[in-house]
């Protein structure tokens, strides 16, 4: 299995989650119910030489997108998880001839 070894920008974005089930009741009382956890997403930025920001756009389409599963090392624990890319669709402005950037989520393959 490939792994993502870019590092992003130095800000990133943790989302956590849990799937419940909460049904109400004509009096007023609610039951709730446990799924399951949800996936975890991070968002990443990747900016700066374009050719850089060009080798992560690579990666992704190598993957086709968020259809391959691959290896990440989180930045901050250096926990090694299962990922996929969330978009379907990735927009990578350019600066000039020189510049770029990347904004992307890498969802947990629970």
């Amino acid at each position: 299995m490939e792994t993502f070894s870019f590092v992003p920008d130095y800000s990133w974005q943790t989302t956590f989650g849990h799937k419940v089930l909460v049904t109400e009741f004509e009096s007023g009382k609610e039951q709730r119910r446990y799924l399951r956890k949800k996936p975890r997403e991070w968002q990443l930025s990747f900016s700066g030489k374009w050719a850089s920001v060009e080798e992560v756009l690579f990666f992704w389409q190598e993957r086709k997108g968020p259809f391959e599963s691959f290896l990440w090392k989180l930045p901050d624990t250096g926990e090694t998880v299962t990922v996929r890319f969330k978009e379907e669709d990735l927009n990578s402005p350019r600066q000039g001839l020189a510049g770029g950037s990347l904004q992307l989520t890498l969802r947990e393959v629970l």
